[in-house]
């Protein structure tokens, strides 16, 4: 049996047999909703040229239990603070270490080894090219054009240096997915340097007494 529920898509069944009920939704027990013309939307809507603003209080209707207090600290500390927060400084002695093991394991003997300094120097001098309106990274130390922040700390050659062999991870390392894959295991075996070249005969000259 159904009964359906007034002002409601419902319908509530219930067997009499097992005695349970339950509701079931439907769209056949929607109200009608009186059709309204085009017209009379447009009476309702307010013209563009009558609407005029007004300047009044904003009245705050929301409770102020909504915004607990908050305890400020008053203290303001210096910029370099606030960024070591977001940027330690192991992470600085992490990139010292990697960026010496990558320049030994490529063979770049003009590299010399760096320090934790040195990367944030350079991690100094990259933000400050972002407030200089240089259109050029050699710019900062052309001769007539240069400046001291960028001359004094480090120099060109050692800044390129520096930042064509940064690196965070250490690439000597076989990541633990790498270590499965019958790919690289394939391919690792090409890494090393082959003694004896392989040639085509078609490529040899053939000289041929007649």
């Amino acid at each position: 049996m159904c009964v359906p529920i007034t002002s409601r898509n419902y319908c509530e069944h219930y067997d009499e047999g097992t005695g349970l009920s339950w509701v079931e939704m439907s769209d056949n027990f929607l109200p009608e909703v009186p059709s309204v013309s085009e017209d009379t939307i447009l009476q309702n809507i307010t013209p563009k040229h009558s609407i005029r603003w007004r300047h009044k209080e904003i009245v705050n209707t929301i409770s102020p239990a909504w915004f607990p207090p908050i305890a400020i600290d008053p203290r303001v500390e210096s910029p370099v603070y606030y960024y070591n927060r977001y940027v330690p400084k192991q992470l600085f002695q992490v990139m010292a270490e990697m960026t010496n093991l990558f320049a030994t394991y490529s063979n770049k003997v003009r590299m010399k080894p760096t320090i934790a300094k040195e990367i944030e120097i350079l991690f100094g001098l990259h933000l400050a090219t972002g407030i200089f309106g240089y259109a050029c990274l050699k710019m900062f130390w052309e001769t007539n054009i240069s400046i001291p922040l960028f001359t004094e700390n480090m120099a060109s050659d050692r800044f390129f240096q520096m930042r064509n062999n940064l690196h965070l991870v250490d690439n000597t390392a076989t990541p633990e997915y790498f270590g499965n894959s019958q790919v690289f295991r394939d391919v690792s075996g090409f890494h090393g340097r082959p003694t004896e070249l392989r040639m085509m005969e078609g490529f040899l000259p053939c000289h041929r007494v007649l």
